[in-house]
């Protein structure tokens, strides 16, 4: 790859890192006109890939997998696994993201493949954090945290600082859900101060989100609270809605358990109103299940009744 051309995808990934997405495809527009100029393949076939992830990140489903499935096609045409298997992980997370498991698992199966074919310990890595995250869907808690230790490995075999902070973080709120309360606030830790020390704001976000469930569960209320602050700061400055969609509805479960029942509402019924928007339907039934929660410890239980099965 030509040293201008990498220079620049670099600067994309920076600008991703703290969520300066419009900024990323821009510099990504420019890429692909100079390689499409100079008819470098090669550069190509990256920046349609980058473009690809940027457009998942922004919500923007359509785009992202016409992206994805045209990397693909041109990687597995002239038998590029390393991009061919990053592709074919992408596509598995946006079906993943609507809810199409089966679909999902399928393109997280061929991607692993593709690989170990390219010796792509980072793509090796992502696949099973997201084999990680299916399992933890499924119940299966057990494969969920073989698939996150396997992930962890990878990630530190290379030193990807951004991705051990990442799995870290599934780690966390993995043992989170287990009741292992210890071993949840020590993965979280860990994952909050390497993102803090790359300067990864989203992931720090979503770690400090995390965090505030995991006090939530130790009944640590004001902590968690301030882990809200923290995170709601973080999603403020970058666009991402995911996050804020996810700390709308840690602020409706910390007000649920303050005995706020009015504001817990307020926070879940915004939660659930930007992950519909989003086309984002595992964190809608998250916040959803929430709000049931909110009406039936306010004796609301046709309220709760109908939050659940509208």
């Amino acid at each position: 790859m030509v040293h201008r051309t990498q220079l620049l995808l670099d600067q994309v990934d920076a600008y991703q890192r703290v969520g300066q997405w419009n900024s990323a495809l821009e510099l990504c527009n420019k890429v692909f006109r100079e390689s499409w100029g100079s008819r470098r393949l090669d550069d190509l076939i990256e920046v349609v890939l980058k473009t690809a992830f940027l457009y998942s990140a922004k919500g923007e489903r359509v785009l992202a997998l016409e992206h994805f499935e045209l990397t693909l096609a041109i990687a597995e045409q002239v038998q590029d696994s390393h991009r061919e298997g990053r592709a074919l992980n992408g596509l598995g997370v946006m079906h993943q993201g609507a809810g199409e498991i089966d679909i999902a698992k399928n393109f997280y199966s061929r991607a692993r493949v593709a690989a170990r074919n390219a010796g792509d310990n980072l793509t090796g890595g992502d696949v099973s954090v997201n084999l990680g995250i299916l399992a933890n869907i499924r119940g299966e808690f057990a494969d969920a945290l073989d698939q996150y230790k396997k992930a962890l490995e990878s990630y530190t075999r290379v030193g990807h600082r951004n991705r051990i902070a990442r799995v870290l973080n599934n780690m966390g709120m993995l043992y989170t859900d287990l009741g292992e309360f210890e071993e949840a606030e020590d993965a979280l830790e860990r994952g909050l101060h390497i993102s803090e020390a790359v300067q990864d704001l989203l992931t720090e976000g979503i770690i400090q989100a995390n965090r505030a469930e995991l006090f939530v569960a130790t009944n640590r209320l004001q902590e968690a609270r301030s882990c809200c602050d923290e995170a709601f700061e973080v999603a403020s400055k970058i666009d991402e809605p995911d996050l804020m969609t996810d700390v709308l509805k840690c602020y409706g479960i910390v007000y649920r358990h303050t005995g706020k029942p009015h504001l817990a509402e307020s926070y879940l019924r915004q939660a659930i109103n930007m992950a519909a928007e989003r086309g984002n339907p595992l964190l809608e039934a998250e916040a959803t299940r929430e709000l049931s929660l909110v009406f039936r410890s306010d004796d609301r239980n046709r309220d709760s009744l109908h939050a659940l099965y509208r």
